[in-house]
């Protein structure tokens, strides 16, 4: 099932309305950014328009956080499946499934 317009435009709205508070504490990142140090944000797209994972690091550990790209645990056996909410599903990451 997608997401209707309506819905869309309601979340386009919030977002909007919270980023325009936050606009002096972002910073915009568009491309694999190391944010602090343990911290890397991953392009993850298919998801939302810009869409980032994060992968944190720590002490020869690792966790990689996909944020609600990964809507249920089938989703990281089977990427290709499409949830409701992806709004770029034709957008592929040069990561795929290894994410």
């Amino acid at each position: 099932m997608r997401v209707g317009e309506e819905a869309k435009t309601a979340i386009r709205m919030v977002t909007r309305q919270c980023l325009q508070t936050l606009r002096h504490h972002i910073e915009l990142i568009d491309r694999e950014t190391e944010v602090v140090a343990g911290v890397r944000a991953l392009p993850a797209p298919g998801h939302t328009p810009g869409h980032f994972a994060l992968l944190l690091s720590s002490e020869g550990r690792q966790l990689l956080n996909l944020g609600d790209a990964a809507a249920h645990p089938l989703h990281l056996e089977h990427p290709e499946w499409e949830n409701g909410f992806d709004l770029e599903p034709n957008a592929l990451s040069s990561r795929g499934a290894a994410c």
